[in-house]
């Protein structure tokens, strides 16, 4: 092997495994948090990803939620397929970005999300599952929708999610259900979306769900905690 075909290699492996973007973003948690222990939080990092993520039942549980609270469910990753499905210029756009397992940029996904909540008129709340997945969209969303009152984390082992994500693929024929897309978005969940929960657990507002059980016994504990936010806001 050439030092030049080590090198491609090398470069090839990284770009697949999404590395840089990993790596942007536990630097950018480390400048916004300036933990007194640097390791010991890049470590709580890394493990916290293998926990959260894509596959996790959030889609399942916010739909029952809203059925059972009166609110707006509003998917992220709906709005942003059905915008794939009319065809447009955007929406081939989206699509690409998608099938690589990356992000779509901010200003997408909280235009959309704003169309949507305007076109409701009046609501007792609404219920964004899949949002926000980077600090950049959750900041904007903050400044040109309003505030969230707080953000619901399903915890799942990382084997579970992707045997989720792949039964699910089996049945949806959505792009970003094949096993090499799986593992772009879970390294693309813990580069980007760890930050807004830490973020968010700064402030307070973050709530804990092991979602790892059967849909009914993760039912339960979320009405206990909606029960709970609904009376205090």
């Amino acid at each position: 092997m050439t030092a030049n075909t080590g090198s491609e290699l090398a470069r090839d492996y990284l770009a697949r495994q999404n590395i840089p973007q990993l790596f942007e973003s536990l630097i950018a948690g480390l400048a916004y948090h300036r933990p007194d222990d640097p390791i010991s939080f890049l470590q709580r990092c890394l493990e916290e990803a293998k926990t959260r993520g894509p596959g996790c039942g959030k889609g399942t549980q916010c739909e029952k939620l809203a059925k059972e609270f009166g609110l707006v469910h509003l998917s992220s990753g709906d709005l942003l397929r059905e915008e794939v499905a009319r065809g447009s210029l955007r929406g081939r756009e989206i699509q690409e970005i998608m099938t690589e397992g990356k992000l779509v940029p901010p200003e997408v996904t909280v235009r959309l999300l704003k169309s949507a909540i305007n076109s409701v008129g009046d609501a007792n709340g609404f219920l964004i599952d899949g949002f926000p997945r980077e600090l950049a969209q959750a900041h904007m969303f903050e400044q040109q929708v309003g505030e969230c009152a707080a953000v619901v984390v399903f915890e799942c082992g990382e084997e579970v999610l992707v045997e989720r994500l792949r039964k699910r693929g089996e049945t949806s024929g959505r792009v970003d259900n094949n096993d090499d897309t799986i593992r772009k978005r879970l390294t693309t969940f813990s580069a980007s979306t760890l930050p807004v929960v830490q973020h968010y657990q700064s402030l307070g507002r973050t709530r804990m769900v092991d979602a790892s059980g059967t849909v009914d016994k993760v039912s339960s504990e979320d009405k206990i905690i909606f029960r709970q936010l609904l009376a205090d806001h």
